[in-house]
């Protein structure tokens, strides 16, 4: 009686030829291209129709040498395939990196590591009811990925604007400029606004923004700004009545990472974000909810939710406000402090890219809304800087986060401080340190 081993070995061989080459086709070319389906079939074939069968099936001495003949044919194609597949050649492909890892990105100064917004793995979103305030589960399904965004057909020029002409153009109500500490400050009826030449980071009532370009000190003593920064940046901030209009006063708020997605980990106590972070969505939510606003929170406990159903679940609510909370990491724990994101207008390069190319002539969905996410993300960043008392490093610009692309309604995230910083992960691991971040976001919406 035959081994199982040799059953398995026979009915293999009696295979034909063509369903073979079929079988490797359909594993392996639509993944790894044509180098591995001919080493595949090559190696496949020439050991079920040589050495295998040769073992298995007892043959006459004319017919093992016709088998062997046939072996030598297969021996040239594994070869000819080894040779594609070590040059790279006929399409084969790179395997793509598994969900879940992050792969370090660096910034213009500052070499930190993000969270991983987009490595969130596909779940259930959970809706709470805003009359009740009890969660319950409804499913929401993912919408097909969408692009990256759509490309401009008319580039967006900037071009080097005084800010002083600029204010007198657009009828905005700028006193005249003064010097203060080296900086160039402005007065306004909304607070204060101040650049320094050379100086990527502006500032607004203390509170720090990036800009596109630093600013540039003419000969006449003018300081120049480029037109785009002046458009999304600093005319929204002069003109702070939000132009949305936010009918059923929805926030959603967004914990990110979760489940499977772990996010990044204390240096002192080996916590997960994904922890700190839906602690820190719940003590949000239940502020908010005092103050009279429907919360929405796109997950309650430790579970996997895709950024596609995070996007559908705020569009399903008519979200007035979206905000995805987050802790950073970077790779030389020195970094610490506060910053903010937003998408980054058409024309602008970003502050932050990963490892898809930043395209400026790109206008993704969330672009409709770009001067109220100025107003909300310097919002959210002054309220936590002055609630939180660390570091400012201030409003950025990036296009990576998905989150943020495809949002239909004003969104910002937020990087509640560094778990990779020894100082601050002791002060992110408290309770009561969370409790102040979630009381400095909820001050936004008063």
């Amino acid at each position: 009686m035959k081994s199982p081993l040799r059953r398995i070995e026979i009915s293999l061989s009696r295979l034909s030829i063509i369903t073979r080459f079929r079988l490797c086709v359909e594993l392996l070319l639509p993944r790894y291209g044509l180098g591995w389906v001919l080493w595949g079939w090559g190696s496949w074939v020439r050991k079920m129709s040589g050495k295998d069968i040769l073992l298995v099936w007892k043959r006459s001495g004319e017919e093992s040498c016709r088998v062997r003949e046939r072996n030598k044919r297969w021996v040239l194609v594994w070869t000819l395939g080894m040779v594609l597949l070590l040059t790279g050649g006929c399409g084969a492909r790179r395997r793509a990196a598994p969900l879940g890892v992050t792969p370090i990105y660096e910034e213009p100064q500052g070499h930190r590591v993000p969270s991983a917004v987009e490595s969130l793995r596909p779940g259930p979103a959970v809706v709470v009811p805003p009359s009740t305030g009890v969660f319950a589960p409804v499913l929401v399904p993912a919408p097909k990925p969408e692009a990256m965004g759509i490309v401009t057909n008319t580039p967006v020029r900037s071009v080097w604007t005084s800010v002083g002409t600029w204010a007198v153009t657009n009828e905005l109500k700028l006193e005249p400029m003064r010097m203060l500490q080296g900086e160039y400050v402005w007065s306004t009826p909304h607070g204060l606004m101040s650049f320094r030449a050379g100086s990527m980071v502006g500032r607004w009532e203390g509170a720090s923004f990036w800009l596109s370009t630093p600013p540039r000190l003419t000969a006449r003593g003018d300081l120049e700004l480029q037109s785009l920064d002046l458009a999304k940046l600093c005319r929204p901030l002069l003109e702070p009545s939000f132009g949305v209009k936010l009918g059923k006063r929805v926030v959603v708020v967004d914990a990110g990472h979760g489940g499977r997605s772990l996010g990044t980990r204390s240096v002192v106590d080996g916590r997960l974000e994904k922890e700190f972070t839906l602690d820190w969505g719940l003590r949000l939510s239940k502020l908010l909810k005092a103050k009279g606003w429907n919360v929405v929170m796109t997950r309650t406990n430790d579970v996997d939710v895709a950024v596609e159903d995070r996007i559908a679940l705020a569009n399903s609510v008519g979200a007035g406000f979206f905000v995805s909370l987050h802790f950073n990491a970077e790779s030389t724990h020195t970094q610490s402090g506060l910053e903010a994101y937003c998408l980054t207008p058409v024309g602008m390069a970003s502050h932050l890219q990963r490892d898809q190319s930043d395209r400026p002539d790109v206008e993704c969905v969330n672009n409709r809304f770009d001067d109220d996410n100025t107003r909300l993300g310097m919002r959210v960043h002054h309220a936590m800087i002055k609630g939180a008392g660390v570091a400012d490093r201030g409003l950025r610009r990036a296009r990576y986060p998905a989150v943020l692309r495809n949002q239909n309604c004003p969104a910002v995230l937020v990087e509640g401080g560094y778990l990779s910083h020894r100082t601050e992960a002791v002060l992110i691991s408290k309770p009561e340190y969370r409790q102040r971040l979630a009381e400095a976001l909820a001050r936004v919406f008063e």
